[in-house]
């Protein structure tokens, strides 16, 4: 359900980017470097959206940056180009 009536949530969003970046947000955040991202992905028409989810190992919540795309290739090409940051295809 939509909190506010005509609010894009999380759902739609993945539906319309079906191919999705992963890139974990450490704590400290990503400053300056969220920039350089929003400024990649933004000619691709990408679109960028959080999320936190329990860790795998521990119980501990982690968050991430997801960057959703509409073609395999932008998505594969913003894995490599931020790969120093953690970036890992998550779909």
């Amino acid at each position: 359900m939509v909190y506010r009536k005509g609010e894009r949530t999380t759902k739609h969003w993945e539906a319309e980017h079906p191919y999705a970046v992963d890139i974990p947000n450490r704590g400290t955040g990503l400053g300056q470097t969220l920039n350089e991202i929003l400024d990649a992905i933004r000619p691709l028409g990408g679109r960028q959206w959080g999320y936190r989810d329990w860790a795998k190992d521990r119980w501990a919540l982690e968050s991430w940056i997801r960057l959703g795309f509409k073609d395999n290739r932008d998505a594969a090409r913003m894995v490599w180009q931020f790969r120093h940051l953690g970036a890992v295809r998550a779909r």
